[in-house]
């Protein structure tokens, strides 16, 4: 993280610990536990996200050579758009998934602090000749805002220097100062004990110190830390890639051709045929679903393994984060095991809903 940026939060009202793990006092519950997610949320919200890297990737050959490295086709990306996409080794598991847009000469990437180092290590390893720049931003900020279905952004006064939010999903909105993604809404229960669902509306917001400052020297937001982000995206049923997870998983165990991540008509990519062969020959044997833990206080890393009476490798969790309820996760999952028979550890797991369907046709796949 950017010290001067953590000093900046500690004056926000941040508490940061040993480990540089960023909290604010409204996330503890009545017993003290650090919560990820309450159905008890004051919106609108301003999330941390400076566990999140950003990347520049410029230069003359900039589009060509990333567009050769991903899976995701950056063809289809407007000027205006961010995109889903993740980078595979040459055997079809995923280094790094990530939101990349047209930025400057060439794109921006933001993803996960953790794989941000060997990701671009590892395209570094593919520049050879190309007129490409490969560069970490520690001077970029990042933040999320977080909105409830029934407010309305447009009555909050922001400062000048803020683009005006964009409206549809992966929409991008930018100006010198700062650009903003629409991120995908994120259901939520109105109730711990209720089965209605509400939505968040959400915005990753990118900028230098001084700019974002701005934004959390306002009155108008109540603070949280990124796993409150982790959480919603856990809701959103989006897949994230960290250092323990890496080279775990194909896209298509992450669900990534249902949110518009992954593409089988692009061209070639490390990994491609591998992706391809599992699309068009082979048959999935393993996908993400939403699980709870009820009553548990403690998340699994990313990559634990879930088990079965019968078998130690039932699946792997994806993220998961706690809550007043539990714990809340992502896990990939073999398609043909029983929710109810999943545990991890000694603990028993139930199904959640995603905001997707797992079926689809092929042939609309991008």
């Amino acid at each position: 993280m950017n010290k001067e940026w953590q000093d900046k939060l500690v004056s926000f009202g941040a508490s940061v610990d040993s480990d540089g793990n960023v909290s604010f006092a409204a996330e503890a519950n009545s017993s003290g536990v650090q919560v990820s997610g309450s159905a008890n949320n004051e919106f609108p919200l301003l999330v941390d996200l400076s566990p999140m890297t950003t990347i520049d990737i410029t230069g003359s050959d900039a589009k060509t050579f990333l567009q050769n490295q991903v899976c995701n086709d950056l063809t289809l990306l407007s000027e205006n758009e961010a995109q889903l996409n993740g980078y595979c080794t040459p055997k079809g598991r995923l280094m790094a998934v990530f939101t990349v847009f047209a930025h400057e000469d060439g794109y921006r990437i933001l993803l996960p602090d953790d794989v941000a180092q060997a990701f671009a290590k590892r395209l570094q390893m593919f520049v050879m000749r190309d007129q490409v720049s490969i560069s970490i931003r520690t001077d970029v900020i990042v933040s999320g805002l977080v909105f409830d279905a029934d407010s309305s952004p447009d009555a909050l006064q922001f400062p000048a220097s803020i683009p005006a939010l964009p409206t549809t999903e992966l929409q991008l909105s930018q100006n010198q100062q700062m650009q903003i993604i629409r991120w995908h809404d994120a259901p939520f229960a109105e109730s711990l004990e209720s089965a209605n669902q509400s939505l968040q509306q959400r915005y990753v917001c990118l900028a230098d110190q001084k700019t974002m400052s701005t934004l959390w020297e306002s009155d108008s937001f109540r603070h949280r830390s990124y796993p409150y982000w982790r959480w919603a995206d856990i809701n959103a049923g989006i897949p994230s890639v960290y250092a323990s997870s890496t080279e775990q998983f194909i896209p298509q165990m992450l669900n990534m051709q249902q949110v518009n991540a992954l593409s089988f008509k692009k061209g070639c990519y490390p990994g491609q045929e591998v992706v391809a062969r599992m699309q068009y020959l082979g048959k999935l044997k393993k996908h993400m679903k939403h699980l709870r833990l009820p009553g548990a206080t403690d998340a699994p890393a990313p990559g634990e393994k879930l088990t079965t009476d019968s078998n130690n490798n039932a699946g792997q969790v994806v993220d998961a984060v706690v809550d007043e309820a539990g714990v809340n996760l992502l896990a990939v999952v073999n398609i043909d095991t029983q929710i109810d028979e999943l545990k991890l550890g000694n603990l028993a797991l139930a199904e959640a809903s995603l905001p997707y369907s797992l079926i689809v046709d092929d042939s609309q796949a991008s």
